[in-house]
């Protein structure tokens, strides 16, 4: 397996504890933070195993639909939701690390506790299914 699908898997895990630690310390923002950089390294690891390779920029989506037609039907299903899942995180993931400059706020002023549970179980999700990806290429392998 390519080196690089490890350690974003790696890294994946690593972001998902912070994400949750974080949500345990009531760190909202930076949960949110955390669980978007896991969804951003699982899927990538995906398009690696793929195709080879990832688009260079944060939303990865229009990588998923590059491999709509070259994984499993019970991945492909996933790919619209990855993509929307994608997409949405990576803006909280901005307004998380950053806030919303023009106005003032600040990251932990604007996300509350159901924010970054919606943001972990996402996460949660969108690593499951590339698990179960990689346990699946593996396997034929």
């Amino acid at each position: 397996m390519d080196s690089r699908i490890e350690d974003f898997i790696k890294k994946a895990d690593r972001c998902l504890n912070q994400g949750k630690e974080c949500f345990s310390n009531l760190e909202y923002d930076m949960s949110i933070s955390r669980s978007y950089e896991c969804i951003e390294f699982a899927l990538k690891a995906v398009l690696i195993m793929v195709n080879g390779s990832y688009p260079q920029e944060h939303d990865v989506g229009i990588g998923l639909r590059d491999i709509y037609s070259k994984v499993p039907e019970y991945f492909k299903n996933k790919i619209p939701r990855f993509v929307v899942i994608s997409k949405i995180s990576r803006n909280l993931h901005t307004f998380a690390k950053y806030g919303y400059e023009s106005l003032g706020a600040s990251p932990k002023t604007l996300f509350e506790k159901h924010n970054a549970e919606a943001a972990i179980k996402d996460a949660d999700e969108v690593l499951l299914h590339c698990r179960n990806l990689f346990d699946d290429i593996n396997s034929k392998i």
